[in-house]
């Protein structure tokens, strides 16, 4: 079994991004915007070396199975709805709209044959068909594209846009779909 190369966990995107910045919501985004991009990394890694040690494809496909939904149901759910309240016209938020939603459902549809391949190489199945390690590094390199652009783009202008009130609705959603408390107050949601 093979290990990337030595970096310590937090580099390699396998610790958690921590809950404590959910208090600046747009930060926790960010943050786990640098976690996918460092997963990405491992899931080629993973794909180029279906010999690697199952504890780490455990905890990229743990990853891919839980927090990767939470985060594109926080920017579809809950910080795109808010951006198109705030955003002015020359924002076109519409159109950016269109695109992410695009992009998030198409990761969500290649989620499920990506965890199946992930699923197999934790299993330590050796007979993994190259057109599934295939899929798992287009899989990877779509949201690679997709983070470039919300980095770019999305973060900027949510930060330019969204006011105090927005954000602390954000937080409250994110909070509550982590199971961490329950939202006090539903009447501002978006």
């Amino acid at each position: 079994m093979t290990a990337p190369p030595n970096q310590d966990d937090r580099n390699l995107g396998l610790t958690p991004t921590d809950v404590g910045l959910l208090a600046t919501p747009l930060d926790f985004i960010a943050e786990d915007h640098d976690r996918i991009r460092n997963m990405c990394a491992l899931i080629e890694y993973i794909a180029d070396r279906p010999e690697t040690h199952p504890e780490i494809v455990a905890q990229v496909s743990s990853f891919v199975r839980s927090e990767l939904p939470a985060l594109i149901a926080d920017e579809s759910s809950d910080l795109l709805p808010l951006m198109q309240r705030r955003c002015q016209p020359e924002d076109e938020i519409a159109r950016l709209r269109t695109r992410l939603d695009a992009e998030h459902d198409t990761a969500m549809y290649l989620l499920p044959d990506a965890l199946e391949t992930l699923d197999a190489l934790e299993a330590g199945r050796d007979d993994v068909p190259e057109a599934s390690l295939h899929l798992l590094r287009n899989f990877a390199a779509h949201l690679h594209r997709h983070l470039i652009f919300e980095n770019a783009i999305l973060i900027p202008l949510a930060r330019a846009r969204l006011t105090p009130d927005d954000l602390n609705t954000l937080r409250a959603r994110m909070t509550e779909r982590r199971g961490l408390t329950q939202s006090k107050d539903r009447d501002d949601a978006p």
